[in-house]
């Protein structure tokens, strides 16, 4: 990662290069780099994937009468999302 580091960036290096890697190793979460398509060796941002599971009693009555009745239903969990300060949420965005 190149450019200035604020704190809040340091613990965006410090996640990427420290943990991320353990992360998926142990399957605790998979993580998503998305770099800019003319400098593919900076990193703009991030996010990570959990699996995650809900007690069905916990969710409002309108969702669960949509659900099976089973005791827990499965659900995905962003753990972590970051973007690097030198990418502004509103350059080069594209859906």
């Amino acid at each position: 990662m190149t450019g200035r580091h604020s704190g809040a960036d340091c613990e965006f290096d410090e996640y990427l290069k420290e943990r991320a890697g353990q992360d998926m190793r142990r399957r605790v979460a998979a993580v998503f780099v998305l770099v800019p398509e003319d400098e593919p060796e900076r990193i703009a941002g991030f996010y990570t994937l959990s699996s995650a599971s809900i007690v069905l009693g916990e969710l409002p009555e309108g969702i669960v009468k949509k659900l099976p009745r089973y005791p827990m239903v499965p659900a995905v969990l962003i753990g972590r999302l970051a973007r690097h300060v030198d990418f502004p949420a509103s350059v080069g965005c594209s859906y």
